[in-house]
Parts: C-alpha cells; structure tokens; sequence
C-alpha cells in the first residue's frame, strides 16, 4: 500500500530526483529464476503490461498517450526529444494537472492546512501505541522532519510521507530536478502549445479525503511496517519505468503490499484494492469522456503517469474499449 500512496504525493507534478545517494538493487531484476517467471505471467496477462508511448486509432482520430514518471532523472533529456516532434503537432496536450491546476491546488492548501495536518484534538502521539510512535518518529527523523511536526501529521499525509526514502527528501524541499511531468509543461508554454487538465484542481484533496475515510490510522501502522527496504523499492519503480514496464511495476507494487509481514492478509487486500480504485481505477474511467470529446476535433497528446496506462482499467485498454486500435511507438 505504501509504494502506491507514494504515487500519490507525485500525481500533481511533484518530483523526486535520481539522487546520487539513492543506489541499490532493482528487486525485480534479481528475483530468482522460476519467481520471476511466474511474476511475468501475471504481468503479461493484463492488457498492455508495457510500453510508455502508444498511438491510438479511429477513424480519422488521432491520439497519442504517453506514460510518464513524475520524478527527475537526467534520462529525460532523451525522452524530451523523443516526445518533441509530437508535442509540437499537437493541437492539445491533456496532462493530469496544468501549471495553473498546480498553483490553484497549492494555495488550496496552504489555505487549508487541515488537509494535511491536525488542528485540534490528539495527535499522532496520543494515537498511536508508544512503540509506533517512536518507530515512526525514527523515520521521519531520518528524513529530516522533527517529531513536534511529525506529531501534527494527519494520518494520510504521515503514510505518505513514509513512502518517501530518506534519499529522495528533495521532493519534499523543493529542490528536486523536475520530472516529465513538468518538462513537458515548460515544452508546451514556450512553444505556446495548448494544454487542458483532465480533471478538477481539487481531484487530490478528495483523493486524500477518500484514503483518510474508515481507519486512518490502520494505514499509518501498514505504512510504519513497511518502512524497509524504501531505497532499494524507489530504485526497482524507477527502473522499470524506464524499461516501459509499467505492468511490472504495478504487481511489484501490490505484491510487495500484500506480503508485508506481522499484518492480516485481507485487511491488507482492502486496502490495497480502496486505494486502487480511488487513485487509478476511478480517475481512469472519469478522463475518457474528456478524452473522447476532445479527440472529435482535435489531435491529442495525452501525457499522465505509467501506472493509469495498464490493466483492464487502464486508458489504454479503456480507449480499445471505445474502438480505438492501439500502436505501440518505439
């Protein structure tokens, strides 16, 4: 559950840079041999397990869809002039969220500090048994965040800040190298290429509402437990982003979540299917419509994060769906 709330903190064109210090093992790449078998064919048998970049046909309806990774790599650069051809002609950039959209949702907050932080009543101290306390304020230390403020966190933004490894605290300082997300925004600004946001600027805070609903609390002792082993878990994500296996990532993601010891199978299971669908499966299904409006009269680059691109629920599939054939672009 973790890895996927990290996504979370990324949906809106944050960035997480690839850190010197963030080195270790791509998990996927040293499973032994007949694990890793079996992990391919689940992959492979979900619709569209890998490839970052797909153009879909109907018609004469032309739509380009591009998964991308939020975090700063220098591997970018590459990717940019790859992409920069059809960026260049197209009549509309769809993104998760604009430049504007970010703004909007940043004031938002600021605004609205009990999004993200408790006002009134106990705190995580008074919550928490004193041995997860501790244990959480141990993390957060070593992320460079003190326990009075850890302490103020409300319990979604604490599990999600659990997802961050120590060696990606850029993000949360604002000093990370940007991500795809925002490269291609300042692409299309200084080529004054349109650009529209899928969905509402607030699509996040209901996103956090909805994860914060039942027992908060329960997630926060998920994400405590699943502190180990956070770098070697960024590298495997960041990894296999760039091998366009977005499918791999995401069984890597669920497995790991549903093996997390000391903790019972079928809460785990809940979880992970709540925050799947109020993250990915929902959102997905909420941008075809504006998808398939937009693609009537106009040519359409379609630029969101690997993980909305796979599976049954996944736009790619879900445009296949609606009669488009899809073309995988090397």
């Amino acid at each position: 559950m973790r890895r996927f709330i990290y996504f979370i903190a990324l949906f809106f064109g944050a960035s997480l840079p690839a850190h010197a210090t963030c080195e270790g093992k791509d998990l996927i790449q040293t499973m032994p041999s007949e694990e890793r078998a079996a992990f391919d064919a689940v992959v492979n048998a979900q619709p569209f397990p890998s490839g970052n970049f797909w153009r879909a046909q109907k018609g004469d309806q032309e739509v380009f869809l591009f998964g991308t990774f939020h975090m700063g790599d220098p591997r970018h650069d590459a990717t940019m002039l790859k992409i920069a051809p059809y960026l260049d002609s197209a009549d509309l950039v769809l993104l998760e969220a604009t430049r504007n959209d970010v703004k909007k949702l940043k004031t938002y907050m600021a605004q609205n500090p009990e999004i993200l932080f408790i006002q009134d009543g106990p705190t995580l101290p008074d919550q928490l048994p004193e041995d997860l306390w501790q244990q959480f304020s141990k993390e957060m230390g070593v992320r460079g965040i003190p326990s009075f403020m850890a302490s103020k966190f409300r319990p979604g933004y604490a599990t999600m800040m659990l997802g961050i490894p120590p060696c990606a605290m850029d993000f949360v300082s604002g000093d990370a190298p940007a991500g795809l997300d925002t490269l291609i925004q300042n692409y299309t600004r200084d080529k004054r290429v349109a650009t529209k946001g899928l969905e509402p600027f607030d699509t996040a805070i209901g996103i956090f509402n909805l994860l914060e609903e039942g027992d908060p609390m329960e997630a926060l002792r998920i994400g405590i437990a699943m502190t180990t082993d956070a770098t070697n878990s960024f590298i495997t994500l960041r990894e296999g982003y760039f091998r366009g296996d977005h499918g791999a990532i995401w069984e890597f993601s669920r497995r790991t979540a549903l093996s997390t010891p000391g903790l019972d199978p079928d809460l785990l299971k809940q979880d992970f299917a709540k925050l799947e669908r109020v993250t990915l499966v929902n959102r997905n299904a909420a941008w075809i419509p504006v998808i398939l409006e937009e693609a009537k009269d106009k040519r359409l680059f379609i630029a969101v994060g690997a993980a909305h691109l796979t599976g049954e629920t996944g736009i790619l599939n879900l445009l296949a769906n609606e009669g488009y054939t899809l073309f995988p672009i090397d």
